[in-house]
C-alpha cells in the first residue's frame, strides 16, 4: 500500500518523503483495522444471534477475515485517495472547459 500512497500523494500534490508516506501508510492501516475490527464486532452479534451462519471450519474463518481485511482496504483506498484523485481531475476538466468557453 505505500507505493499507492506515494503515487497518490504524487497525483495531489502532497508530500512524498518517506516520513510523510509512512505516516499517511499507517494511518491508513490504522482505519482498515477499525473497520475490520467493527465488521468482526457485527459478525460476532450476527453469530451469537443466529442471524447468520457461523464458519464451520478454521479455513472458512480464515478466508472470512482476509475478505473482510480486503474489502476494508479497498474501502480506506477509495475514500482516502481515489475519492481525491477523481475529483481534482474533475475539477481540473471543469477549469479546462471554462477557459475553453472564455476564448
Amino acid at each position: 500500500m505505500r507505493v499507492t500512497v506515494r503515487k497518490a500523494h504524487e497525483e495531489l500534490g502532497l508530500p512524498t518523503d518517506p516520513e510523510s508516506i509512512d505516516k499517511r501508510w499507517e494511518a491508513l492501516n490504522n482505519q482498515v483495522d477499525l473497520l475490520v475490527t467493527q465488521r468482526q464486532i457485527q459478525l460476532y452479534q450476527q453469530w451469537m444471534s443466529q442471524k447468520a451462519p457461523y464458519p464451520t471450519s478454521e479455513r472458512d474463518m480464515e478466508k472470512l477475515w482476509e475478505r473482510e481485511q480486503m474489502q476494508a482496504a479497498n474501502q480506506v483506498i477509495y475514500e482516502e485517495l481515489t475519492e481525491p484523485i477523481i475529483a481534482k481531475s474533475l475539477d481540473e476538466e471543469e477549469n479546462i472547459s471554462r477557459a475553453e468557453d472564455l476564448l
